[in-house]
């Protein structure tokens, strides 16, 4: 038992000076944990874009965004896209192995692929598969379109924003 206490005394020791030490770099350097956690670099966030040319014939586009660094709460650093404006979300859930015919965007829409997969072919022929985590912007909005088959083992869902 004397061995763990002195274990546990040595650790609270420990502990201590670590937090009078912290305290005295931040009181000398101004910098404290929150200011360097802000400085973290945030790669740009790839999108896919749904596009129609002149013919209206629609093609992908790799696109990316770029992440400002900024504070969530007072000291946890992320990466922060411009804001797009949207007029709200909306949810889709479809069975898996759900086809969807062609056809054009309602609007310049941005989709964000929750779960399963999707599978989407454009006019010039290409064919792209898209997974958890993908962000597809819609601007094709006259012309065919897209044509769409979702699958993968989990219960297909997106989240849609049309954008003002």
């Amino acid at each position: 038992m004397r061995a763990i206490a002195l274990v546990a005394a040595a650790v609270f020791q420990a502990a201590t000076i670590a937090l009078v030490a912290a305290a005295v770099f931040q009181a000398a350097t101004g910098v404290g944990a929150q200011e360097a956690e802000t400085s973290v670099q945030f790669e740009p966030l790839s999108y896919t874009r749904v596009i129609a040319d002149a013919d209206l014939v629609s093609h992908f586009e790799d696109g990316s965004m770029a992440l400002a660094t900024t504070e969530v709460g007072g000291t946890v650093a992320a990466g922060a896209s411009t804001l797009f404006a949207a007029e709200g979300v909306r949810f889709f859930c479809f069975a898996p192995g759900t086809s969807v015919d062609w056809h054009p965007a309602p609007g310049r829409q941005l989709y964000l692929i929750l779960s399963g997969e999707l599978e989407m072919e454009v006019g010039d022929g290409e064919v792209r598969r898209f997974e958890r985590g993908s962000v597809l912007l819609g601007e094709a909005t006259e012309g065919r379109g897209v044509k769409a088959q979702w699958g993968g083992r989990e219960r297909p869902c997106v989240a849609v924003a049309p954008l003002e």
